[in-house]
């Protein structure tokens, strides 16, 4: 059965190309060679739009990748964009690769430091967007000595407190927590998995650790890290004002 495809379809396919790791010429080449099968480079860059000598650069690019077959015949180079589902094979191999990579990279981590400048000043905030960078706050967020939390009552218990937390409690630190309400405020000291099991449900919206202070969206869509101790202190002043109450 074929399917009707439009330009919309096409630049879907581009752009999702681009985002398994190829640049957009190499996906757009892609796509227009798979679209008009084989044919030399030159017709293949007439249909993509772009400049010739490129087009043999991306080619050749394609074919390192395993997402293109080249082969001569009557003195000319031919180009076949290889079956869809090789897309697949790339994509795993790009996995082992990044896996090996990051295998390098850790090995290699003192020789980076040993390169970082002393005078190497990190931003007083990072933000963070999107899931990632939410759980990005929280393995930041329990590498803290202590911590104090502001959180939300729910429904549900919030992840944090159940693949976070518990790393934290186990190694013997301490969580202050007060959960807010609409008239009354509830305070929890965590020094214990029994502890932290017996904690109402609750969404985390603010960390406050030694040097660090981490703040979350309700939604747990965007996220702040604060890294000045200053701002850190006043913090913690104004939850240890609530505290005291």
């Amino acid at each position: 059965m074929l399917l009707s495809f439009t330009i919309c379809d096409m630049y879907s396919l581009i752009e999702l190309l681009r985002k398994i790791g190829l640049t957009e010429k190499e996906a757009v080449t892609y796509c227009t060679n798979l679209k008009i099968g084989t044919h030399p480079a030159s017709t293949i860059a007439r249909k993509a739009q772009i400049n010739r000598c490129t087009a043999y650069t991306v080619l050749e690019s394609l074919v390192k990748k395993g997402l293109v077959c080249e082969f001569i015949q009557n003195k000319l180079r031919y180009y076949t964009a290889v079956e869809p589902k090789q897309l697949i094979t790339y994509i795993n191999e790009q996995k082992r690769n990044l896996a090996y990579h990051k295998e390098e990279i850790m090995v290699s981590l003192p020789s980076f430091e040993a390169l970082k400048h002393p005078h190497h000043v990190m931003p007083t905030v990072k933000s963070y967007s999107s899931k990632t960078g939410i759980i990005n706050i929280f393995h930041e967020v329990i590498k803290e000595q202590k911590l104090t939390i502001w959180a939300l009552r729910s429904k549900e218990q919030h992840r944090f407190f159940q693949r976070f937390a518990p790393a934290f409690v186990e190694n013997e630190k301490k969580i202050r927590l007060i959960r807010l309400g609409d008239k009354k405020h509830e305070q929890f000291e965590i020094f214990s998995m029994e502890d932290l099991e017996a904690l109402p449900a609750c969404i985390p919206i603010q960390f406050i650790g030694n040097n660090k202070a981490f703040i979350c969206s309700t939604y747990q869509q965007y996220g702040i890290e604060i890294i000045n101790k200053e701002i850190v202190q006043l913090l913690l002043k104004q939850f240890d004002a609530v505290w005291n109450k």
